[in-house]
């Protein structure tokens, strides 16, 4: 599996180096503006050197704006809430889908469920994590999320979703819903129920992201900052704060940028209302953000549609704006074939 990770030494190596040489420009220029006024320097040296030094003074306070400039990062802030939006064409069960509802074998994040998925790309039998280190009854969000990811990358579905029934394995079959996927066969839980994954799973789980994307995608772009500038991703609510973030990129539910771009800050509701009510400059700051606050209707025209319909595949139509993931497929297929 191909790991996207920034290079933390390499950054802090060239912030310092920017800082260093900033520095030198400067100490150079103001060297030289106080040589230039001694009276060996004559007169000639005595008018250029002041001006060469005061160039050198602002090449280095350009210098250093620029590396402190560059710290005020672009950054969107997504709430991953379980709540639906009636004024938007996504049910309350849609939304819901990676809290487990609307889903053959989902559940809440609570003792039994499965949380984490890893799937062999040979034999495509699956291991998996479960809270409470008990037998599962059941999978969470943060396990769709992974179940899904690899399903794909291993080559269980395809970019649409659709299970691949050729593969002659017993664990995808035809159920009562159409086809499935066995994760834990019924000797491995804790009710002796087979816990499984159905195409109409996967269909919602699709949708569910695509309406994800596509939604904070459009708003980015309407106040003229598309996702590929920004450069920090701020995540918010309980289920945000569980999300693996390969896995949520390699389905396309997370723009591919670097992990170390990705801050999970968990309750902001909760932690909005504590600071609303203890702090009055916090309170203050919170009325100037709301005052600021832009409302766009998202089915006014087809822009949400379109990048809708372009984000219900894995992990986009456009697979360019997922360079990780693409490299992760092709990885795969060379393991695949040898």
């Amino acid at each position: 599996m191909v790991k996207k990770k920034t290079d933390n030494a390499s950054k802090w190596i060239s912030g310092i180096f920017i800082y260093i040489i900033a520095g030198i420009i400067f100490v150079f220029g103001l060297t030289a503006l106080v040589l230039s006024g001694l009276e060996n320097a004559g007169m000639a040296g005595f008018f250029y050197a002041p001006v060469f030094a005061i160039l050198w003074l602002i090449i280095g306070v350009i210098v250093f704006l620029n590396v402190v400039l560059r710290k005020r990062k672009k950054k969107a802030f997504i709430a991953f809430i379980t709540a639906g939006d009636p004024d938007i064409k996504t049910t309350e069960k849609l939304v819901c889908a990676f809290e487990g509802a609307g889903v053959v074998s989902g559940m809440r994040a609570t003792k039994g469920a499965i949380e984490e998925i890893w799937i062999n790309g040979e034999s495509y039998i699956p291991s998996y994590r479960v809270i409470g280190e008990v037998k599962p009854r059941g999978i969470c969000g943060s396990g769709l999320i992974s179940l899904l990811a690899e399903m794909f990358i291993t080559g269980l579905v395809d970019k649409g979703g659709h299970l691949n029934k050729n593969l002659g394995i017993d664990r995808i079959r035809e159920g009562n819903h159409g086809l499935e996927y066995v994760i834990a066969w019924g000797d491995e839980t804790s009710d002796g129920k087979d816990i499984t994954i159905t195409a109409v799973d996967i269909d919602n789980l699709l949708r569910a992201k695509g309406a994800i994307y596509a939604g904070y995608q459009v708003l980015a772009t309407s106040v003229g900052v598309p996702l590929e500038m920004t450069e920090k991703m701020l995540i918010g609510g309980s289920f945000g704060k569980y999300i693996n973030v390969e896995k949520a990129v390699q389905i396309g539910l997370l723009p591919d940028m670097s992990w170390d771009d990705f801050h999970f800050l968990g309750n902001t509701s909760v932690m909005g209302a504590y600071h609303a009510l203890l702090d009055q400059k916090a309170n203050e700051r919170i009325s100037e953000i709301a005052s600021k606050m832009t409302y766009i209707e998202l089915s006014s025209d087809n822009t949400f549609y379109e990048a809708f319909m372009s984000a219900l595949f894995l992990p986009h139509t456009d697979l360019k704006q997922f360079p990780s993931v693409e490299a992760a497929l092709n990885e795969s297929s060379l393991n695949t074939q040898k």
